[in-house]
């Protein structure tokens, strides 16, 4: 999930926090990600990123992947990437979140190939290349929650499975594509060996908003008709922003993939209708319901960011402390987008994840 501009965070406050109003404070142990680590030597510094990405990355990723559509839920059109290569120590889905697309991760698909990873991953509807269901081509928007949740199912069974080469298959989820995959294997047998959920939307920071008045918007504006329209400051996407409302805190790697939604319109998912806000909040409440959760008995890594501009993270230790198998990393100076944080903290932060997996392979 991205934060975009002021106005964005607005309509922003319409759901998740209401959640956490009605949950007490869980009792669960965190650890903090430390100051810095020594990369890897494939790391690309920050300063690198507007060249090396171009000159390096892409051209290395569009040797090895096999892209395609595949009919999600309801006959949507949904696309897809596959990076595959010999002898992977195992396979990873990587699930972007709002307003993102997989093409965002690039430099963190990257990391993982390079660690000797296979990855998979696909665009959200109404994200990246996959079918638009909104209004305007640049909006979010969904009828239900559970067709993402529909479409996540259908890619792991017409898609991941049949193609999968390694005998593991692990999980990357980050902000909305770690509701979508939370509330997934809440439901459905799958087959995930162990997943990290990095900043999940569980919970919306609310501002200086009541919880009652975001709550009353939301239904209100549902409940007029109006669910496909723009939320209030929502719109398309945004030219001239001010990065000082960026989801990192690296502003190299925002003015580089801020860069790329300029040139490419299939990156410029941008503000959301009422009923995304309405389904979301809906989502979110059964993901972190205790009934639910304990679904989930695979090993799961959960990072929250103290910094985090769009999402709070109270709800999330109510996840966790309901997860059979659950550790919590807590990121004090990091904000929303930890995968293309400062090097300060995406160094350690890359450390983590992939010991992360290593120790469950």
């Amino acid at each position: 999930m991205r934060s975009h501009f002021p106005k964005l965070f607005l309509a922003l406050f319409l759901f998740f926090q209401l959640t956490a109003c009605t949950q007490k404070a869980a009792n669960i142990t965190k650890r903090y990600l430390e100051e810095n680590a020594s990369p890897p030597p494939y790391y690309l510094s920050e300063d690198e990123v507007a060249t090396r990405v171009p000159q390096e990355v892409y051209p290395f990723l569009n040797s090895i992947v096999k892209e395609g559509v595949f009919e999600g839920a309801e006959s949507g059109k949904i696309a897809y990437k596959l990076y595959q290569q010999d002898q992977a120590k195992a396979t990873l889905l990587v699930l972007h979140g709002w307003t993102e697309s997989s093409h965002q991760f690039s430099e963190f698909i990257y990391y993982l190939l390079k660690d000797g990873y296979n990855v998979f991953t696909y665009d959200h509807r109404s994200h990246g290349k996959s079918q638009r269901f909104g209004i305007h081509p640049d909006q979010t928007h969904i009828e239900k929650f559970d067709d993402y949740v529909v479409d996540l199912k259908i890619f792991i069974e017409k898609i991941a499975q049949p193609n999968l080469k390694t005998s593991k298959l692990f999980l990357y989820a980050h902000s909305m594509g770690a509701l979508i995959a939370t509330r997934y294997m809440e439901t459905y047998p799958h087959p995930f060996h162990a997943a990290i959920l990095s900043t999940p939307m569980t919970e919306m920071a609310n501002g200086p908003y009541p919880a009652w008045f975001v709550e009353t918007i939301i239904n209100v504006g549902v409940f007029l008709g109006k669910a496909r329209d723009w939320c209030p400051g929502q719109g398309p996407f945004v030219y001239d922003y001010n990065p000082e409302w960026r989801s990192t805190s690296s502003l190299a790697r925002h003015n580089f993939n801020y860069d790329q939604k300029k040139l490419d319109p299939d990156l410029r998912s941008w503000g959301a209708s009422f009923n995304w806000y309405y389904e979301g909040y809906q989502a979110a409440r059964k993901a972190i319901d205790p009934s639910s959760a304990k679904n989930i008995t695979i090993p799961v890594l959960i990072f929250q960011s103290g910094g985090d501009n769009v999402l709070g993270y109270k709800s999330a230790d109510s996840l966790a402390q309901s997860l059979p198998k659950s550790d919590v990393i807590f990121v004090p100076k990091g904000r929303h987008l930890l995968y293309m944080e400062t090097d300060s903290i995406l160094k350690p932060y890359l450390k983590e994840v992939l010991g992360f997996y290593q120790r469950n392979l």
